[in-house]
């Protein structure tokens, strides 16, 4: 009978474990977003990538100046932006709004929640790959607000 409670609190220790990791937020288990749910959105020479999220649930905070590249694609502290929820670029493209965020223009503040992804899993769309060339990141941010 003693073999038995070790055995089942090492089966509960597992099942824990699995359930914290599908809460990490890397998108591992979550299929993966289609064509259809990609776009690219310019307004006066200034490019926002939006790729609706999903279910994938990315909990960092992202905070940072946004900034927009020599590319003319939005940037938070030098890494690619991609938003995963409804979103725009502000008329003259001197800033983006965010569903559930509001408006930041260039030089404001981000500060969302969201996750890091490689830069080699953005789909290849040519604006994309534009947006992404050069970058001194090899990864691109996902911001996935609240809303």
């Amino acid at each position: 009978m003693r073999m038995k409670k070790p055995v089942t609190a090492a089966i509960g220790t597992i099942t824990l474990v699995s359930a914290l990791t599908g809460c990490t937020g890397d998108g591992s288990n979550d299929a993966e977003p289609t064509e259809a749910v990609r776009s690219t959105l310019t307004e006066s020479g200034s490019t926002l990538l939006v790729q609706a999220a999903g279910n994938m649930t990315l909990m960092a905070s992202i905070s940072g100046e946004l900034q927009l590249n020599e590319r003319g694609c939005f940037e938070v502290r030098d890494v690619l932006l991609v938003v995963g929820t409804e979103a725009r670029v502000l008329d003259g493209g001197q800033g983006i709004w965010i569903k559930g965020v509001g408006d930041i223009e260039i030089g404001g503040q981000v500060d969302v929640s969201g996750g890091y992804r490689e830069l080699d899993q953005l789909p290849e769309l040519e604006r994309w790959q534009e947006c992404a060339a050069g970058s001194a990141s090899t990864e691109y941010v996902l911001l996935t607000p609240e809303t």
